[in-house]
């Protein structure tokens, strides 16, 4: 993922695992949506980073 980018959006059944160290730190927001799987707990190193669920957003909400 760039750098360069301030918000990211997974939705319309993203189907990818969101691990740890993809998501860099320059993101300020995560906005989740109807995705397949859940965001685990480890997956965001940076705690000012924002996250927000869409009603389409299914599995439990950190």
């Amino acid at each position: 993922i760039p750098n360069h980018l301030a918000y990211l959006e997974f939705s319309n059944g993203f189907s990818q695992r969101i691990t740890r160290g993809i998501i860099p730190d320059s993101i300020t927001s995560i906005y989740m949506g109807d995705v397949v799987y859940p965001l685990e707990p480890d997956s965001i190193s940076n705690p000012k980073q924002s996250i927000n669920f869409y009603p389409e957003y299914i599995h439990p909400r950190l």
